[in-house]
């Protein structure tokens, strides 16, 4: 600052992935939970109609596709990229997740 000139050094923006891992560590102990309450509902109410059954069982296997991609997700971009977010790390989402 001697000269008088302020030059300021290269910014990079990238985005916050803090955030959204937190959330999906959340969001995995909470899918715990909601296995526990789904194995508990299967072993207490046998007699249940059919229909209930299937919608408890359909929406644990959503939440169980929801935990995979966002782990597969976290993991291609932060462990296996090395948090590089340029167009030469190339991220491969699992099973047909990938968009073009």
């Amino acid at each position: 600052m001697a000269d008088g000139s302020l030059t300021p050094g290269p910014v990079r923006v990238s985005p916050p992935w803090g955030p959204g891992l937190i959330g999906h560590i959340l969001s995995s102990f909470m899918y715990g939970t909601g296995f526990g309450q789904s194995s508990f509902y299967a072993r207490h109410f046998p007699d249940d109609r059919t229909v209930l059954k299937v919608a408890v069982m359909i929406t644990l296997a959503m939440d169980t596709v929801h935990i995979y991609g966002c782990a597969q997700l976290y993991w291609q971009l932060l462990v296996v990229g090395h948090h590089n977010l340029s167009s030469e790390c190339h991220t491969h989402l699992p099973l047909s997740f990938s968009v073009s």
